[in-house]
C-alpha cells in the first residue's frame, strides 16, 4: 500500500456529529492499513523458524517491559480528569509486565536465551520515548494504543497464521485478548477527544496521517525486514 492510497483512506474518514460514528469509521480505516501492511510483510517474511520466533520473543519482551514505563507516565498525565481511563492504563501497565513474564519464559521453554541476554529492541525503545515526549493525555493514549497497539494485534493474527512452534503459539494467544483491550482503551480516549467537536476530529485525523510511520517501523525492525514509508 502506497503512501498516497494510505494518505487518501484517511482523508475520506467523514467527520461527524457522532463521535462513535466518527471513531467507527477510522476504526475501518486503521484495521484496513495496518492488515495490508502486516499482511505484506509476514507474506515476505514468515515466523517459519524457531530462530525468528525466538527473535520476536525477545524483541517482543524488551517492548513490554519498557512500555509499562509510558504507561506509568500515562496515569500521571491522567490526573484527576478521566478516572475510568486511568483504571484500564492501571491495568494495562499490569498485563505489560505479564505480558513480558510470557515472553521471558516461552523463550527459555523453547531453548533460548533469557531476553536480559539478547540486545535490547532500540525501535521500540524510541517509539516509546516518542510517546512519552507527548503532552496531552489523550492524544498520548490515541497515538500509543489506538494506533501503535492496533499494529501490534493485527501483525501477531497475520503471524499465527503460519505453522509455529505450540509454545510460541499458546503464548501468543494468551496474549491476544490483552491486546484487544488495550486498543478499547485507546478507542476510549479517541472517542472522548472526538466528542470536543470536528476539530477535535481533524486532529485525530491529523495524529493518525503522523503516527502511523510507528507501528510500521516496529513492524518492520521486528521482522527484520526494509522500513516501508519512512517520513510518511
Amino acid at each position: 500500500m502506497s503512501p498516497e492510497a494510505i494518505t487518501n483512506l484517511i482523508k475520506q474518514v467523514p467527520l461527524s456529529d457522532d463521535a462513535n460514528e466518527f471513531i467507527g469509521a477510522l476504526d475501518n480505516v486503521l484495521d484496513d492499513i495496518l492488515g495490508k501492511v502486516s499482511e505484506a510483510f509476514v507474506t515476505k517474511n514468515p515466523w517459519d523458524t524457531i530462530e525468528k520466533q525466538l527473535q520476536m520473543c525477545y524483541y517482543n519482551a524488551w517492548g513490554e517491559i519498557r512500555s509499562a514505563d509510558t504507561f506509568a507516565r500515562q496515569i500521571e498525565k491522567i490526573g484527576f480528569d478521566y478516572p475510568e481511563l486511568k483504571l484500564n492504563v492501571a491495568r494495562q501497565l499490569h498485563d505489560e509486565m505479564r505480558h513480558f513474564k510470557m515472553y521471558r519464559d516461552c523463550a527459555l521453554q523453547m531453548g533460548g536465551k533469557d531476553v536480559f541476554q539478547t540486545p535490547q529492541a532500540k525501535p521500540l525503545f524510541d517509539m516509546f520515548e516518542h510517546y512519552d515526549s507527548i503532552q496531552d493525555a489523550l492524544e498520548e493514549i490515541i497515538c500509543c494504543q489506538f494506533i501503535s497497539e492496533r499494529g501490534a494485534l493485527i501483525f501477531f493474527k497475520e503471524a499465527l497464521k503460519f505453522d509455529v512452534h505450540p509454545t510460541f503459539r499458546a503464548t501468543v494467544e494468551r496474549i491476544l485478548p490483552d491486546e484487544l483491550f488495550h486498543v478499547a482503551i485507546g478507542r476510549m480516549a479517541a472517542r472522548q477527544f472526538a466528542k470536543q467537536g470536528r476539530a477535535a476530529q481533524e486532529r485525530i485525523l491529523e495524529l493518525v496521517a503522523r503516527e502511523l510511520e510507528f507501528p510500521f517501523q516496529s513492524i518492520a525492525a521486528g521482522r527484520e525486514g526494509e522500513i516501508p514509508f519512512i517520513g510518511f
